[in-house]
């Protein structure tokens, strides 16, 4: 899977050289939003902007790789097990060369939850991605180092 990547970065190819630049910056500024200030967001129904700002870069992460690897090496499993996790409001990227996916809730999902807070609505939708995943043959867990920091 990396060999034609970096073949192409040996070769000078400028979507693999903008692409990796470009994976530098999303990696400082996502820096900035791992510890969210949510002492004033808790109830709220609005998603607090550092979550979704970390999601977004999220996202690009993947949309990046995605550019640089083509879906043929990415797999048809692994996206659609991001594809899933959009659907239900998480950006998705894989923690290392696929098989396993890190998600973060985005607040996009297509499914409304009225006069829930956001992380009401975050929890509900994981419910439901989880199953849906869960009938397409993959295994969901959750890991959180939010404890770690309370």
């Amino acid at each position: 899977m990396h060999i034609p990547v970096r073949q192409r970065w040996e070769e000078g190819d400028p979507v693999v050289h903008e692409g990796m630049s470009l994976l530098a910056s999303i990696t400082t500024e996502s820096l900035e939003y791992l510890h969210p200030n949510l002492e004033n967001d808790e109830d709220s129904p609005e998603t607090p902007q550092d979550i979704i700002k970390f999601a977004d870069l999220v996202s690009l992460n993947f949309d990046t790789r995605r550019k640089m690897f083509g879906d043929i090496a990415l797999g048809s499993m692994n996206l659609m097990m991001i594809e899933t996790m959009k659907k239900w409001g998480f950006s998705g990227k894989f923690s290392g060369s696929g098989g396993c996916v890190l998600s973060v809730w985005n607040g996009k999902s297509h499914k409304e939850f009225p006069k829930k807070s956001w992380k009401e609505k975050r929890w509900l939708n994981f419910i439901e991605c989880k199953k849906e995943l869960q009938k397409n043959g993959c295994a969901v867990t959750i890991v959180s180092a939010q404890e770690a920091y309370e």
